[in-house]
């Protein structure tokens, strides 16, 4: 056939794919054959029997351009192996080089070298976007801003910690991992490879500003609408699992149609033409996606003991050559073959069963083996590993490393922090400072579902109000008629978090009034104990009436029995406090101000102020409790924070950890994503971090690397392993490139 005829290329394309469509272990692309075999023997099959369909078709190839018999090859941009597909170092290296475009030529030069290896880089829209931008309207003065210098800077270095893409196989699972932002949309298509989920391919698009605008459910269909039609060649006719943290796409295609919009009804109809299941998982589990619709594997694989390995690092291991020569050791070393290849392995024989020497690089690794099992305790990890392996300090070692798993600081209960009893200032004078808090909602009554409090510190003098709504605009006009005008100013006020005290109204009303507000820590009511207290006792007369559900009717004369109780510490009651004199009660026969003697009007104020003046606040009496507080809170770096909102099952009861800014007896300030928060002691407890370096171990005989790294996030710090990708399909050792002309 004639070159430069328009369909010359596909043609022979269309004729290569005829030739080899009974050879599974060739590919081609128009003249670049591509041979894979899982050994030598079967690879000089393969060769041969390509070459011989190449014959017979009258084709020949150039031996000079030939590679025969290697296991890493460059073939079509791309270096190809038995571990997967990534890009050529050589070319990775150019990218890198590549000088900062002063032009928009050069721009799209750049952007045309990203786009060619796009499908290794997750999230490679979101990170484009700044260039994009450029791109965009009509020309005008080429100018980088900081944020596209910081882009082509992540591009840069993206590119070159590019994933390794794993070969796809026709016979094993498929799923779709998607997510979608406020400005991109993301997927990868994953395959299941020993029981975990790995990569084949990336897939990213920004949104058009129309897109922006649809709401949640609309967006993240969105997503997989658009990862489906992209990935489409690789699941037509397959079936395959869609993972998404949105939880209403899950029945979507079970609703009916009157529920959309004519848009979402098209993207529904599309997808329901595949064979698909879609799936929830929660947006912190999704290994596929994160919050910017940056779609990262985070492939995690139990690592094995390679005895070869073993024996190499047994003979590179310095502590072991010097038991083996000073032979002053309790341990009894002598050589076993392994059970597996009959690989010479250093063991203990002084017990029953022989005991491998772990050598000094590979002890973290054999830990890492038995105690991510079922993640058990210092002493019965101790013994697990001591019965099966040894090493001098075992037991030191093992206790170290079960301390900083942070998979065992999230999830296990030792013993919670349970710090003294904090006792705040006492005010000098009466109504200086008031506690604030709010009750419900409650049985409607008379149109009210809530009571807005207020206890004053010095007397305990107590009101309670029915309010209607928790607003904010409600909660500050209930203060304000019913306590200020009443009382006046306080210099301190005191609440919790409700979002009626954190708003901008209410933080307002107490600048204006000259006021500081104390915010209590989160889900630490003690810190506002006086009104909770108050709460308790209101709520337990309440119920004791008849007709609970009327409260608003006999709420008066229950807060006039609160107020006139005589408290046990202070011997009086909280209305003496605040009136002077002892309030008559209904039913009372002899009133007990009678016996007074009769004041002159001139001379009682002075006589009261006088009198007032002289009162004291009791201090609030320490209750004893079993007070423990981890000795090394006091200095540790990061701290874990109990949760004690209401949790799914199976949830960590900590999260974390979190660094610590400054330390007061009662609280710590916790740098907590990015914000600074204030945290009471009582839910926290100390982080003991791994601040070991990684590290790898090379197999020089069988060219394998077990690396060991550590990887943060925003939740906690989890362990990962590089593993080696393997070729699905015949775990190719062997491959052959050829070019046929």
């Amino acid at each position: 056939m004639p070159f430069g005829l328009r369909n010359a290329a596909q043609t022979f394309q269309r004729f290569i794919d005829n030739l080899l469509r009974d050879m599974p272990f060739a590919q081609g692309y128009i003249d670049d054959l591509l041979i894979a075999s899982p050994d030598l023997q079967s690879h000089e099959e393969h060769v041969r029997a390509v070459l011989t369909r190449l014959n017979e078709h009258g084709i020949n190839i150039h031996q000079s351009k030939c590679v025969f018999g290697v296991q890493t090859l460059e073939f079509l941009g791309h270096t190809i192996s038995p571990e997967g597909i990534k890009p050529i170092k050589k070319e990775v290296d150019t990218i890198k080089q590549y000088p900062i475009p002063s032009s928009l030529t050069q721009m799209r030069s750049f952007l045309g070298l990203i786009n060619f290896y796009r499908r290794f880089i997750p999230g490679c829209a979101q990170l484009m976007q700044p260039l994009t931008d450029l791109l965009k309207g009509k020309p005008k003065e080429f100018k980088l801003s900081s944020d596209a210098v910081e882009a082509i800077k992540q591009l840069k270095d993206k590119l070159a910690q590019a994933t390794t893409l794993i070969y796809p196989n026709s016979l094993s699972p498929l799923a779709l991992m998607v997510d979608a932002s406020d400005k991109a949309v993301g997927g990868t298509l994953n395959q299941l490879v020993k029981n975990a989920w790995k990569p084949i391919a990336f897939f990213s698009k920004r949104l058009a500003p129309a897109e922006t605008r649809y709401s949640t459910f609309g967006r993240e269909l969105l997503a997989i609408y658009l990862t489906i039609k992209h990935f489409r060649h690789m699941l037509e006719g397959r079936e395959f699992i869609v993972f998404t943290d949105h939880k209403p796409l899950t029945n979507a295609l079970k609703a009916r149609a009157d529920k959309y919009s004519p848009r979402e009804v098209r993207h529904l109809d599309y997808i329901s033409q595949f064979t698909s299941d879609i799936r929830h998982v929660k947006g912190q589990d999704n290994q596929a996606a994160d919050a910017l619709s940056r779609l990262e594997m985070n492939v995690v694989q139990q690592s094995t003991v390679n005895f070869e390995t073993l024996r190499h690092e047994q003979e590179q291991d310095l502590e072991l050559q010097n038991l083996l020569k000073t032979n002053n050791s309790s341990l009894n070393l002598k050589q076993f073959p392994s059970p597996i290849d009959g690989i010479l392995i250093y063991c203990d024989t002084t017990k029953a069963m022989p005991r491998p020497f772990v050598p000094k690089n590979m002890r973290k690794l054999i830990y890492n083996n038995f105690h991510s099992l079922s993640h058990p305790g210092a002493k019965a990890s101790t013994k697990l590993i001591n019965a099966r392996y040894i090493w001098p300090n075992l037991q030191k070692d093992v206790h170290k490393w079960v301390r900083e798993c942070s998979a065992c600081q999230q999830s296990k209960i030792n013993r919670h922090t349970n710090s003294p009893i904090g006792v705040f200032s006492q005010p000098d004078a009466r109504f200086a400072h008031v506690h604030i808090d709010l009750v419900g909602p409650l049985p409607r009554s008379n149109g009210f579902n809530y009571l807005f409090t207020c206890i004053d510190r010095f007397t305990r003098f107590p009101i309670a109000i029915p309010i209607a709504d928790i607003t904010a605009e409600t909660v500050a006009k209930a203060f304000m008629q019913n306590w200020v005008t009443i009382f006046g100013t306080p210099i301190t006020i005191t609440t919790d978090r409700g979002a009626q005290f954190e708003s901008e109204l209410f933080n307002n009303l107490a600048k204006l009034l000259g006021s500081n507000r104390i915010r209590c820590t989160a889900y630490h009511p003690q810190a506002n104990g006086m009104v909770e207290r108050f709460h308790r006792q209101l709520k337990t007369a309440l119920i004791s009436h008849s007709n609970p559900n009327q409260w608003t009717e006999f709420l008066p004369l229950v807060m006039l029995g609160i107020r006139t109780s005589v408290k046990t510490d202070a011997q009086c009651s909280a209305a003496e406090l605040v009136f002077g004199t002892t309030l008559r009660l209904p039913g009372e026969f002899i009133n007990p101000n009678t016996n007074s003697q009769k004041l002159n009007l001139e001379n009682y104020v002075d006589q009261l102020r006088d009198h007032m003046s002289k009162l004291k606040p009791i201090n609030t009496r320490e209750q004893s409790r079993a007070v423990y507080v981890p000795k090394d809170l006091s200095n540790c770096t990061h701290v874990w924070i109990r949760c004690d909102k209401i949790k799914s099952p199976l949830s960590p009861p900590f999260e974390g950890p979190f660094k610590v800014v400054s330390r007061k007896s009662k609280y710590f300030v916790i740098e907590k994503h990015g914000n600074i928060d204030t945290i009471s002691i009582d839910r926290l407890k100390p982080a003991y971090l791994d601040h070991e370096p990684p590290y790898v171990l090379l197999d020089r005989i069988t060219d394998k690397s077990i690396t060991e790294s550590k990887c943060k996030d925003d939740k906690s710090l989890q362990m990962t392993k590089t593993v080696r990708w393997a070729h699905p399909i015949s775990q190719s050792r062997m491959l052959t490139v050829s070019a046929a002309g």
